[in-house]
């Protein structure tokens, strides 16, 4: 709802909230005090959806603004976002259970969490925002790995993604699946990488400052 309607309603609920209630004390009949009560739920509800919306927009403002942070930290580090001693160490982590570096397996599962299930494309700030969470880069560095992927799923989609049949999630609203419905799933695999080293290592060096193969 647009916040120009809200503020609107707001005022016109107030105003006759006040007349209302100016006659509280002499509205004794069963009608006058159910509509009341009425008045006052709606105009509570109108505050909530208010405080909601200015919420959601104090949010959008806080992520335009690491938005901004995050691309001059970019810009004044020079396509050296990961060059440094917190992320190079994430890179060279192995996963001593799946004999695998840590990161591969971030990427595998970041993919499949980012990759639209019908068109299979993969959402780089999506990816950023999953490579932030699971293996605790930095935001500049995190943004490299989601440019990456983006990179992957348009220049490498026969190597890095496959139909498989779709898995339906149960109370999860959009995600709901039929017996015969088919999903994008992103796969991590020793082809798609040697695919994605070649046709995006570059952009990812230029961004991160490192090959990404270098930690293999």
């Amino acid at each position: 709802m647009p916040r120009s309607v809200l503020m609107l309603m707001i005022f016109t609920l107030s105003q006759a909230s006040e007349d209302m209630l100016t006659f509280d004390d002499a509205c004794d009949s069963e009608s006058c005090s159910l509509e009341l009560k009425q008045l006052r739920a709606q105009k509570v509800n109108v505050a909530f959806e208010q405080q909601e919306q200015d919420k959601d927009e104090e949010e959008q403002d806080e992520l335009d603004v690491q938005e901004d942070l995050d691309e001059q930290e970019n810009d004044e580090l020079g396509g050296q976002s990961c060059m440094n001693h917190k992320d190079l160490t994430i890179m060279k982590t192995r996963n001593a259970k799946h004999n695998q570096l840590q990161v591969d397996i971030d990427m595998s599962l970041c993919g499949k969490t980012c990759a639209d299930t019908k068109t299979g494309k993969i959402s780089g700030p999506c990816t950023k925002g999953c490579m932030m969470k699971r293996g605790f880069f930095t935001p500049p560095c995190a943004k490299c790995f989601g440019e990456f992927a983006e990179c992957g799923s348009d220049e490498c989609k026969a190597k890095c993604e496959r139909k498989v049949p779709c898995k339906h999630l149960v109370n999860h609203p959009h995600h709901q699946c039929t017996d015969d419905k088919m999903e994008y799933q992103w796969r991590y695999t020793e082809a798609c990488k040697s695919c994605l080293n070649k046709k995006c290592g570059s952009s990812f060096k230029a961004c991160s400052g490192a090959d990404i193969d270098s930690y293999d």
